[in-house]
């Protein structure tokens, strides 16, 4: 794995977070031509994921190698002192197949695991560098993939959807939601920023006189609606930390004055409400008054449903429910995806809204998915091919240019 390694080093230079392509493996193997067989980029296994409601979608993996400056004391193949130590990921397919690297050792003991774990990934809040990195490649489903059956009792309760496409009244009526909901979120930000500039400026002196010379300060905002569909705002104000990198964050006392009321909900929360016996409190309340209730799509009697849904306490915290749906746009449709615990129970239909099968949205929202993060989705099931294509332009994106041939030319070990 060192004479890969030094190969790989002489063409990238240096480990990198950008997966590469075939170019540089085409480089690299003119080089050496063992060199990429070594890496195991010419044996990928294939990981087949299960949707919760849709078609099982299989990808090619490879292994990723990472070089690692921090030493395990109880490794007796270190590298020597001054040079890093390398670490080849291999995963593992649905049938248990992997690659098996050349002149390498499996690490079993689960200290050492986490001490790699630990020094490469931070314990997930890390992405190390590595001298390759080959994006996963959508593939068919393996003829020979079985899917895992699942225990009744580990299942959590989840719901499935009913999916339409809005067009004609539907699409009036979301369309004046989406349009009530952008004059609501611009009437809040118009809100924030004067109570910005409040504390900023008008109240400036307030804040300083409870920091040391030179610190700064700065203001943390959240808004709630009350049951009057009337938004309620609640505001911290916090040391910028620029003197004391221990002071930052901490909360600074908010006093009752001219422009609002102050009251005290936690530890450095505060609720404010104009203060109406000052003009400059008139003020921000002519402002606060000037935001629309907020929209609820409850006020569309027409995309209410009541679908079959059991509640349960996740649930009720989310507020989700059976009765209005989420909407999503793809391709310049606009989507209502309705929950529901009975995706057999099709007498609703929101008004000219086409109805689609809930396997094909889900397909399509996960090639989105892939094409963000540069991989090639799978190939789309025979199943679902009309349906797709009823409903995708015919100039949608193929995602990027990648190589159908999976082992570069290069005969396996």
């Amino acid at each position: 794995m060192e004479k890969m390694a030094k190969d790989f080093r002489n063409t990238i230079q240096h480990p990198t977070h950008k997966p590469i392509n075939t170019e540089i493996i085409n480089k690299i193997s003119d080089i050496n031509h063992n060199t990429v067989a070594l890496t195991g980029l010419s044996h990928p296994v294939t990981e087949v994921k299960e949707q919760d409601q849709g078609y099982p979608r299989a990808y090619d993996l490879f292994p990723v190698v990472y070089e690692n400056s921090y030493k395990h004391d109880s490794a007796s193949d270190n590298a020597p002192e001054g040079q890093p130590d390398l670490y080849m990921f291999c995963p593992v397919g649905h049938d248990g197949d992997h690659f098996i690297p050349k002149d390498a050792r499996l690490i079993t003991d689960e200290n050492e695991k986490e001490f790699i774990s630990n020094t490469l990934f931070a314990g997930g809040w890390s992405t190390p560098f590595s001298y390759f990195t080959l994006n996963p490649r959508g593939v068919e489903t393996p003829d020979t993939y079985v899917a895992p059956k699942k225990n009744p009792d580990d299942l959590k309760h989840g719901h499935q959807s009913q999916c339409f496409i809005a067009q004609g009244l539907t699409l009036e009526l979301v369309e004046d939601y989406n349009q009530r909901t952008e004059q609501y979120n611009a009437g809040i930000h118009t809100v924030l920023k004067e109570i910005e500039h409040i504390t900023s400026v008008e109240l400036n002196d307030q804040f300083q006189a409870q920091l040391p010379a030179g610190e700064g300060y700065y203001m943390n905002s959240s808004t709630m609606t009350n049951d009057d569909g009337k938004a309620q705002y609640s505001i911290s104000i916090r040391n910028n930390g620029n003197i004391d990198t221990m002071s930052a964050g901490q909360p600074l006392e908010i006093k009752s004055n001219d422009f609002f009321i102050a009251e005290q909900t936690d530890y450095s929360e505060h609720k404010i409400t104009p203060n109406t016996a000052t003009k400059q409190g008139q003020a921000l309340a002519k402002t606060m008054d000037n935001v629309p209730e907020k929209p609820s799509l409850t006020d569309y009697p027409d995309l209410v449903a009541d679908m079959p849904f059991k509640e349960n306490k996740i649930d009720t915290l989310l507020n989700v429910n059976g009765n209005t749906p989420r909407i999503d746009t793809f391709d310049g449709h606009i989507i209502l995806k309705y929950n529901t615990d009975d995706t057999t129970n099709t007498y609703f239909c929101p008004p000219d809204a086409l109805p689609v099968p809930t396997e094909v949205f889900q397909w399509l929202q996960e090639d989105r998915a892939d094409r963000q993060m540069g991989i090639r989705p799978p190939p789309q099931p025979e199943e679902l091919k009309d349906d797709i294509l009823a409903l995708t332009p015919d100039d949608r994106l193929n995602g990027p240019d990648q190589d159908d041939d999976n082992n570069f030319g290069i005969p396996e070990l």
